[in-house]
């Protein structure tokens, strides 16, 4: 099938670039999520632990403020953190149709693999969004409101989040045990099909939201699906997905956070630490 460089879906919308770059053969996907928010004028509100939150009601200007942070925080956490890579076109098995994937590669770098720069556009709107952003104006000191999902079936899933929830969060596990966060970023991801990152866990199978399930190590805890900064290609979900649907071809794609430059940079660094003769 021909190549779709915009799609819609129930889930997710997304935008494929028209041409790859002629300096790396990158072409950008862009996943676009639409998002209906309201902002809530309430004097309590209660978050997921329970806590009961004092709040106030929201003036335009705050409101502004808040959608403008919400959309570059959230878009710098998750774009261009990792990369999609293309079917091995070497491989019958997974291999795209020629023409297809000679779409992808620029005629002055065909020396250069192909490979796709994965990016995260917010759009708000006012009907028929992907999901629901509830905002409440919380009054300053009284700790991290603990956002929320509702989900009910034949809806759009809703978020309710704090006016704290675009700020860094910090929490200390231990004196070298540390990781920051942008609340809205980690329920952004709760939007984009992802789970916590320790989901897993047999008692996260009774409570999803239990401690345990945002990471039962450093390096789960440092996941932007735990409580930390990190994105990597265990997190391109619906990127797989989207380029999937842009293309028709479901088989071989893979995700990393190195980009096909870097690895090769990072190849060639290990090959001149080779001692002499060595291949």
């Amino acid at each position: 099938m021909p190549v779709t460089y915009s799609i819609k879906t129930a889930a997710f919308d997304s935008e494929l670039g028209a041409q790859p770059d002629p300096k790396d053969n990158a072409t950008t996907l862009t996943v676009v999520l639409r998002l209906e928010v309201t902002a809530i004028d309430a004097r309590t509100a209660q978050d997921l632990d329970g806590k009961i939150f004092r709040a106030k009601a929201w003036s335009d200007g705050e409101v502004r403020q808040y959608l403008a942070d919400f959309k570059k925080t959230v878009q710098d956490c998750w774009s261009n953190q990792f990369f999609i890579m293309f079917p091995d076109p070497g491989n019958p098995l997974e291999a795209m149709s020629a023409v297809d994937f000679q779409r992808f590669v620029h005629p002055l770098q065909k020396e250069k693999k192909p490979y796709l720069t994965c990016n995260l556009l917010i759009r708000f709107t006012d009907k028929n969004g992907h999901a629901r952003v509830n905002i409440l104006n919380l009054v300053p000191g009284q700790g991290r409101f603990h956002g929320r999902i509702t989900r009910a079936p034949g809806s759009p899933d809703t978020v309710t989040l704090g006016s704290d929830a675009v700020t860094v969060f910090t929490q200390q596990f231990s004196p070298r045990d540390e990781y920051s966060q942008i609340p809205a970023a980690h329920e952004v991801g709760h939007l984009l099909g992802l789970d916590h990152v320790n989901a897993k866990h047999p008692q996260c199978k009774i409570d999803k939201n239990a401690e345990i399930c945002y990471g039962g190590t450093p390096y789960e805890r440092n996941d932007i699906m735990g409580v930390g900064w990190a994105v990597t290609g265990d997190h391109a979900k619906t990127w797989l997905k989207a380029i999937a649907l842009h293309t028709g071809h479901e088989k071989g794609w893979t995700a990393s956070h190195l980009s096909p430059p870097l690895e090769e940079m990072m190849s060639d660094d290990m090959r001149r630490l080779q001692p002499a003769g060595v291949r």
